[in-house]
Order: C-alpha cells, then sequence, then structure tokens
C-alpha cells in the first residue's frame, strides 16, 4: 500500500525550504539557551582568576601580555579592582537570581572605585608621567 501523502508534520522533499542562518540560530538558542547565563558567568569568573595570575606577573601568555598591559595602562593599581569587578559579576550572572540588581549598591561600588583611584593618583603626587607609564591610579 502506498501513501499519497506525506505524513503530518513532514514536507515532502520539493516543498522544504532550506533553512537560513537565523532559523539555525533561533533553534540553537532554543536547544541550548538555558545554558547561555551558566557560560557567561563561567568566561567571567575564568577571566577574572586569569588576569589576578597574570596583573603580578605570575602567568604570562601572548593574549595575556596585552590585556595586562591595556589594564595597567590605564587603571594603574585600580585594575586589580576592575579584575575584581568582573570576578563579582561572573558570581552574580551564576547565581540565577530573579531579584533584580540593587542599584544603590551597586552605584556605591563603581563611585568607591573612582575615588579610590583618585586617591591612589594623589597618594602618587598626581604626577602625569607617573600616570602614562599605568602606576598609581592609572
Amino acid at each position: 500500500m502506498k501513501r499519497d501523502s506525506p505524513p503530518q508534520g513532514r514536507r515532502p522533499a520539493k516543498e522544504r525550504q532550506p533553512e537560513d542562518w537565523l532559523d539555525r540560530l533561533v533553534r540553537l538558542e532554543s536547544h541550548f539557551g538555558r545554558f547561555a547565563r551558566d557560560v557567561v558567568g563561567v568566561f567571567l569568573l575564568a577571566l577574572a582568576l586569569i588576569s589576578l595570575l597574570a596583573l603580578p606577573g605570575l602567568t604570562r601568555g601572548a593574549l595575556l601580555i596585552l590585556w595586562t598591559a591595556f589594564l595597567r595602562r590605564w587603571f594603574g593599581w585600580g585594575s586589580y579592582l576592575l579584575v575584581l569587578g568582573i570576578g563579582g559579576l561572573g558570581v552574580m550572572v551564576l547565581r540565577r537570581s530573579d531579584e533584580p540588581p540593587r542599584w544603590g549598591r551597586l552605584i556605591a561600588l563603581e563611585l568607591a572605585g573612582f575615588f579610590s583611584l583618585a586617591v591612589l593618583t594623589l597618594l602618587g603626587g598626581g604626577s602625569l608621567e607617573r600616570a602614562e607609564k599605568g602606576l598609581d591610579g592609572g
């Protein structure tokens, strides 16, 4: 016995349209979307840990040297604060909390970090040459 119509849910080979990249992306997100927060959180924690080891020179690599040079040049001693902030963000992403972030606390931490960079710059004498070398507050 031969079927004249295809089974339900399937299109005959003639009628199938090739999938475009957007359909593939939607299908990928529907299968693996629940793991996206975990991947981002683990990536941020790994970046923070590797950066924390690279800043004092405990580990090296081609990309790490460029990354730490960038951090030291622009943030000086504040690069440690930035790396700790990246690690804290990774922990927040992994916590899977449904409550919104406490914006007051976040702004207070940012202001504290900014003011600590200013204090480090003042303790170093406020020299432009030292700031260009990435010392003090960057």
